[in-house]
């Protein structure tokens, strides 16, 4: 086995960092019980959050951002910007050509004006033109170029010896920074590049640039992106899909999933001094969220736990700045709570629903931590009220001129939650300059009873304040050329800013996965208090599989049965299939599945046959059988590597189930992240 890559070298450091240990190190900010006030959320010490960057990249350059290009994806579902970024000096990492002065970053949105529609991702990286910036990257696997390590947050502005971010909106002075990011990456074995003379450098790049940076955030100031819905009083109209195997689990039935949903948009409906109206119009059976279709949908998606727990995009009208749709998926590779009382390990569904909502009309990050839409959020935190910054930033954009204004609550009849196949006719209100994708049909609008709240006006401040964020203004490139098709971030795993979840190919077969498989030969027992390394196969019909399996994957003993099987069958839409392809099986309580979700990566060591002919074994990727409609999907949640010279593949893997090997083209970067969160 070759030695682990620049992109696997912390993989046992990371694989030990769960618990506390892994939330200090993951989060911005610590993570307070339910029920403290807003001035017992503390920053994290600055050294914690330059080692979570140092530890998610690369790559540590400094630049200047000098020319972007916007274009859409391989699969016309998302519109991404290559950016160029001129290179002053290199901090950190040895995936930099000295002879270069530039290098490629890959980000989520941008806007077309000749067709006449934008992409807005708020918790993804945006490089504005002109720009002096520190930037955390990751390589791309797949091409010649870069992502942004942690979305927004991996990019610092700089502004003389200032710099500022979402994580340190009052600026941080450049020297002492330096010092820790250069400590950092030494802990992490990364190569230390800063020139001896970067101070000298830094006066000239500052000397000759070409633009004023954006200025640092203001605490307690909402941000207007300046992207709007039509009309002085728009009511949107959207639509859910309970789609998590998480309901009816224990934190929370369907309809407290649901609940959870529409009380957030509730929550909003119930500022009496802004005329806006979210009003729910039924459930969808949509589960992937591709291009703009005309429909304002709510969902669930198994992103693989990257640092995303949910994440909003807005498609608009770049020529009148209005919105035409709004999206959200919450990411399923996560632990929800949907009853109010959520775990240390928990992410609570109506406080995350409530931040993404306030994205869709459109307000961006607050610097203060106590709104709501500041830009993280901890494991075990409930934040439901809104907070002064809140509200006066919906109150700014869509001002109520006859107060009190407040939405109408949903229907108050109790259902069960069954998604159907039909949407309805009036979703929007606008007509997008693009042709939906389907013809929606009539859904009925019953609702599970949500709890009725008081109006919340301008002037009353929450008891319990909950934060806003400030950002700078999302001003996707302009200049559109060619269409292109980059991967935008990498496919480890969690937050709200740096990469959204892999849109895996779209597979053309219709298997589904045996939820209760036959017992297999071959099993091998782990335990939640300990580290092992399990073996699978060792013979021409049994792939050899190696398991490194670290404390805490499993929350009791738990057994993994492994099953070699036959090839797929033809059309699986994934790739090439390159000859492996085996079930996973786990055992817990006497009951075997394929579809348990580890709580912390367990790392694979696949082995595959010699290739015949020139196939490229960089290609190769590990993917998964979706148990709920049978498309392969990528299977890696953290890094994954191809050893070559030993026909190996290296996947950090979060879900048991079926896999398969497949030569795959590059897949589009569709991540952003939201809200940061253990990260491996």
């Amino acid at each position: 086995m070759l030695p682990p890559s620049n992109s696997l070298r912390a993989h046992y450091v990371r694989a030990l960092s769960i618990g506390l240990l892994a939330i200090l190190l993951a989060f911005p900010f610590l993570s307070p019980r339910a029920g403290q006030s807003a001035s017992s959320y503390q920053p994290a010490p600055l050294p914690e959050q330059i080692s979570r960057l140092t530890a998610e990249a690369d790559l540590i350059v400094r630049g200047r951002v000098i020319a972007g290009t916007s274009g859409w994806n391989k699969d016309h579902s998302a519109i991404v910007t290559r950016n160029t970024v001129r290179v002053a000096y290199v901090v950190a990492g040895d995936q930099f050509n000295g002879s270069q002065n530039e290098i490629v970053i890959y980000t989520l949105g941008g806007e077309l004006p000749a067709e006449g529609i934008g992409l807005g991702v708020p918790h993804a990286a945006h490089l504005e033109l002109g720009a002096e910036v520190l930037l955390f990257l990751r390589a791309d696997s797949d091409r010649s170029g870069f992502t942004v390590a942690e979305g927004k947050e991996g990019v610092l502005t700089i502004a003389g010896d200032q710099v500022t971010n979402d994580a340190w909106p009052g600026g941080r002075a450049l020297p002492p920074l330096m010092d820790k990011i250069i400590g950092a990456a030494a802990v992490q074995a990364m190569p230390v590049r800063l020139p001896a003379d970067w101070q000298a450098r830094e006066a000239v790049q500052q000397a000759t640039r070409v633009t004023e940076s954006l200025p640092p955030h203001t605490p307690n100031t909402f941000v207007d992106v300046g992207i709007h819905w039509p009309g002085n009083a728009p009511t949107v109209q959207y639509v859910v899909n309970i789609n998590t195997g998480q309901a009816d689990q224990g934190d929370g039935s369907a309809d407290d999933f649901l609940r959870a949903v529409l009380q957030a948009a509730q929550t909003w409906n119930n500022v009496s001094s802004a005329d806006f109206t979210f009003e729910y119009r039924g459930e969808t059976v949509i589960t992937e969220l591709g291009d703009a279709n005309g429909r304002n949908e709510v969902i669930f998606a198994t992103a693989g736990r990257d640092g995303t727990l949910g994440q909003t995009r807005f498609w608009y009208n770049p020529d009148t700045a209005t919105v035409l749709e709004a999206d959200i998926w919450f990411n399923d590779s996560y632990a929800w709570d949907a009853t109010g009382a959520p775990t240390d390990n928990e992410i609570d569904l109506q406080s995350v629903a409530l931040h993404e909502f306030g994205h869709w009309f459109v307000l961006g990050h607050d610097s203060d931590a106590a709104a709501i839409m500041y830009y993280a959020m901890s494991p075990g935190q409930i934040k439901r009220t809104l907070y002064s910054s809140d509200i006066d930033g919906i109150t700014s954009i869509y001002p109520c001129e006859n107060q009190p204004c407040s939405g109408e609550a949903p229907p108050t009849t109790t259902m069960t939650v069954t998604p159907v196949a039909v949407i309805p006719t009036d979703m929007p209100t606008v007509t997008p300059a693009f042709t939906p994708t389907e013809t929606p049909l009539d859904v009925p609008t019953e609702a599970p009873t949500i709890e009725p709240t008081t109006p919340v006006t301008a002037t009353t401040k929450p008891p319990e304040p909950t934060p806003i964020i400030s950002e700078p203004t999302l001003t996707p490139t302009p200049v559109i050329t060619a269409t292109i098709t980059p991967t935008v971030g990498p496919t480890a795993t969690p937050g709200i800013d740096p990469t959204e979840p892999p849109p895996a190919p779209t597979a053309g077969a219709t298997e589904t996965v045996t939820p209760t498989p036959e017992p297999p030969a071959e099993q091998a027992e782990i335990r939640p208090d300990e580290e092992s390394t399990v073996h699978f196969g060792n013979d021409a019909e049994r792939p050899a599989l190696e398991i490194d399996v670290p404390a805490g994957a499993v929350d009791q003993p738990t057994t993994l049965g492994y099953t070699s099987l036959p090839s797929p069958p033809v059309g699986s839409d994934a790739g090439i299939y390159a000859g492996v392809r085996f079930r996973l099986s786990a055992r817990q309580d006497d009951d075997w599945t394929n579809d348990l979700h580890f709580d912390a990566p367990l790392r694979f060591t696949l082995a595959y046959p010699e290739p015949e002919g020139d196939a490229d074994e960089t290609d190769l990727t590990l993917y998964r059988l979706e148990s709920s409609d049978g498309s392969w999907q990528r299977a890696a949640c953290g890094d994954e590597a191809v050893a070559g010279t030993d026909n190996q593949v290296i996947s950090e893997v979060c879900n048991n189930g079926e896999f398969a090997l497949f030569f795959s083209a590059a897949e589009d970067a569709s991540d952003g992240v939201f809200l940061p969160l253990i990260r491996r």
